[in-house]
C-alpha cells in the first residue's frame, strides 16, 4: 500500500493504524487543514496513536506529514477554478454550477438543525446588539444579513475584518449580545479571539460554517452548517446566502406585525420625501 508514495505494509498496521490509512489516503486534501484534535474526533483514534502512525511513515510527527501534504499538495484559487473548469469541459457552464448548486442546497438542508436555526433566531431576537464578523467574500453576505434586519430596528455592528482592530468592537460587546461568526475553510487567529473573549463575557456566539470538525463547532453556542463543497473545489456561496435568507425571513415571521409596520413605514417615508431625492 502507498500513501502519496510512502510504501507502507499494511499487514503490519494494528486495527487503528488501518483505520488512520484508509482515512490519509481519502482525504489528502483536508488532512492538511485539521488539527491534530479534529483528526482524532473524526478518526476515533488516540492522538497518541497518530503521532505514532506519523513517525513509522517517516515523520517527525503529525505536523511535519501536514506540511509534507500542504507543499505536495497545495490548494490555490487557481487550483480551485481549475478543478471547475475541469469539471464543466464541454459541458454547459450555467447547467453545470446551477445543479451543483442545487446540490449543495439540498445538503445544507438535509442537515441544518431545526433546533439550532431556532436557537439562532431567539438569540438574534433576544440580543441587545447583534454583532457580525465577515472575514473575505463573507462579507456581503453579512452586508445583506444588516440590510434587512435593520429595517426591522434590530441594531447589527460589524467586528473589524483582521488585526488588532477587532479589539475595537470586542470592548463595546455585552453579555446581552450576541456574535455571528462566518468560518469557512479554516479558522483564523480573530476567531479565536473572538470565542475566547466569549468564554470571558458571556455573550452568545452563532457559527455559520462549512467545517463539520473544527474547534469552533465545538465552542460556539449554536452552529448552523452550510455546504459549499470541498475544500478543494470551487467554493460556491449559494447555500450561505439561501441560509441567511431564511434567518431573515424566520425573524420576519416570529412579529410580523411590527415587521411589517417597519417595512410600510419605510414606504411612506419614501413617498414623502421622493422629490427630494433622485431616483
Amino acid at each position: 500500500m502507498k500513501i502519496y508514495g510512502i510504501d507502507i505494509n499494511i499487514e503490519d498496521l494494528s486495527k487503528s493504524e488501518k483505520k488512520i490509512a484508509d482515512f490519509f489516503c481519502k482525504n489528502v486534501k483536508v488532512i492538511p487543514y485539521m488539527t491534530l484534535h479534529e483528526l482524532s474526533k473524526e478518526i476515533k483514534v488516540s492522538i497518541a496513536t497518530i503521532s505514532r502512525f506519523c513517525k513509522s511513515i517517516g515523520f517527525s510527527g503529525f505536523k511535519e506529514f501536514k506540511d509534507y501534504l500542504k507543499s505536495t499538495f497545495e490548494i490555490t484559487p487557481a487550483n480551485k477554478m481549475e478543478s471547475i473548469l475541469d469539471e464543466i469541459n464541454d459541458k454547459e457552464a450555467p447547467s453545470t454550477i446551477i445543479n451543483r448548486s442545487i446540490n449543495y442546497l439540498n445538503n445544507t438542508s438535509k442537515n441544518l438543525s431545526k433546533e439550532e436555526f431556532n436557537k439562532a433566531i431567539n438569540a438574534i431576537l433576544s440580543a441587545k446588539n447583534i454583532y457580525t464578523f465577515s472575514p473575505g467574500p463573507t462579507e456581503s453576505i453579512a452586508d445583506l444579513f444588516s440590510f434587512r434586519l435593520n429595517r426591522f430596528g434590530l441594531n447589527i455592528r460589524k467586528i473589524a475584518k483582521s488585526g488588532k482592530e477587532i479589539f475595537e468592537s470586542l470592548i463595546n460587546i455585552t453579555q446581552e449580545d450576541t456574535v455571528i461568526i462566518f468560518a469557512f475553510f479554516k479558522v483564523l487567529a480573530e476567531s479565536k479571539v473572538i470565542l475566547d473573549y466569549a468564554e470571558k463575557i458571556g455573550f452568545k456566539i452563532i457559527l455559520i460554517t462549512d467545517l463539520i470538525v473544527s474547534e469552533m463547532v465545538d465552542r460556539s453556542d449554536i452552529v448552523l452548517y452550510v455546504d459549499r463543497g470541498e475544500v478543494w473545489e470551487f467554493h460556491s456561496m449559494v447555500a450561505p446566502i439561501a441560509l441567511v435568507e431564511s434567518i431573515i425571513v424566520a425573524i420576519a415571521m416570529k412579529d410580523e406585525k411590527k415587521s411589517l409596520d417597519k417595512l410600510n413605514y419605510l414606504h411612506e417615508l419614501r413617498k414623502e420625501y421622493s422629490s427630494y431625492l433622485a431616483e
